[in-house]
């Protein structure tokens, strides 16, 4: 809660020991706490102990207390005492309590001000919404500001409250330039996060948030950066700009248009046309495919876009009732001897009700366009791959040879 600075508040209690004081009311023209507190607000305050004639007796003591209903002031924390700086253990007799300021707030008030000015503007253009500024008035010509967290302290320019005004608390080191929000979650909660713009989350380790409405959850590493309510889910992932993208898969991007969806897959860059009118995401987009593998003998191997052998998700995997036309290059370089061969092809693929569904449509067209004579064993070919639903690359190389191989391709999307 907040620490309440107020006027001739005094009042008097007849506590003893060193627990809470319950306060018995405000001495003769002045004013009790719970004039000016709420339940939880903090306050500094002088306690001394008086005799019956209204005269101090020997013990006080200098704090910051809690305030609750019901007139209890809680000791929080004793900055000086008669008891060597503790809290005194109260005897019977009377104590007056005042609202004040400690030496330790005094001390505060002008640290770290000398080479800052303090203005408020009131005039056109902030005669409606005044502005408060913070001016460097010392140092050499050009001089830095930096506003600088402690340890691994966020920098943000709302306090956490745990309600959607000021959100729920920062990660440690995190950025959060947020200042509105639907949500208490919409913040940078998350370690090393960043949050620029307005109801946006980043609550995954490095996440980045910048715009509207986007959401960059685990795993870690994942951005959007612009466009209105995106959905980073995928390792290093990220999505530029658009409406209403979902990037799931690992280190694939989607990159404007509106509805696209990663489909979970490895790499996979989507793009899409702005104005679709299909309300559903990954229905119709294109895509972006770059595939890798290294073979060592002539067992056929499908290409993933991991480097890894093709599986569910680094491989052209369509979703039910959908259809991928998809047109690239694969290319083969034997590394010992710099021996290469490359390939163009192009495959209308589509899947029914499951994986198993799944087919080419038609010949696919693999066309060889150029290869060394050390090469002429080296093959691709195109199939369905009826396991994981998808278009499966697989190429075929050499006994005792390593072989680099490497395809791009460029696919366009549709689904029911």
């Amino acid at each position: 809660m907040a620490e309440i600075t107020a006027d001739r508040v005094y009042e008097t209690s007849t506590t003893t020991g060193t627990g809470s004081y319950t306060l018995a009311g405000p001495i003769s023209g002045y004013r009790a706490f719970s004039a000016v507190c709420a339940n939880g607000d903090t306050v500094r305050c002088y306690v001394e102990e008086v005799d019956a004639n209204g005269v101090p007796n020997g013990g006080w003591e200098v704090g910051i207390y809690t305030w609750g209903t019901g007139g209890v002031l809680a000791r929080t924390t004793i900055e000086a005492s008669s008891n060597a700086g503790a809290a005194v253990s109260w005897s019977a007799g009377t104590r007056r309590i005042g609202l004040g300021v400690t030496a330790s707030k005094l001390a505060s008030f002008g640290a770290g001000l000398a080479f800052t000015t303090e203005a408020l503007s009131t005039a056109s253009p902030n005669a409606t919404v005044n502005v408060v500024s913070l001016s460097v008035t010392s140092g050499t010509t050009n001089v830095d500001l930096a506003l600088a967290p402690k340890g691994t302290g966020a920098l943000t320019v709302q306090v956490a409250d745990n309600a959607t005004t000021g959100g729920n608390k920062r990660g440690s080191a995190a950025l959060d330039l947020q200042t509105k929000r639907t949500a208490s979650t919409q913040v940078a909660s998350a370690q090393d996060s960043i949050v620029i713009g307005q109801r946006c989350t980043a609550s995954a380790t490095g996440a980045i948030a910048i715009g509207d409405t986007h959401t960059v959850s685990s795993p870690s590493y994942g951005s959007a950066l612009g466009g209105f309510t995106n959905t980073v889910t995928g390792y290093n992932g990220c999505s530029i700009g658009g409406l209403r993208n979902t990037v799931d898969g690992l280190s694939a991007i989607a990159l404007g248009g509106r509805w696209q969806s990663g489909r979970g897959i490895t790499g996979l860059v989507t793009f899409g046309a702005a104005g679709t009118t299909v309300a559903a995401a990954g229905k119709r987009q294109g895509e972006l495919y770059a595939f890798a593998v290294t073979t060592t003998d002539a067992t056929p191997t499908s290409m993933g876009t991991d480097g890894a052998s093709g599986g569910n998700d680094n491989q052209a995997i369509l979703t039910n009732s959908s259809v991928m036309m998809i047109s690239g290059v694969v290319m083969a370089r034997q590394n010992a001897t710099g021996d290469a061969k490359g390939w163009t092809f192009s495959a209308l693929v589509k899947r029914g009700a499951n994986a198993a569904a799944t087919s080419i449509v038609g010949s696919p067209t693999v066309t060889v366009t150029g290869a060394d004579s050390g090469a002429s064993a080296w093959t691709i070919a195109l199939t369905a791959d009826t396991t994981n639903g998808g278009l499966a690359i697989r190429v075929t190389g050499e006994a005792s040879k390593s072989l680099t191989w490497q395809a791009t391709a460029m696919a366009g999307f549709c689904s029911a």
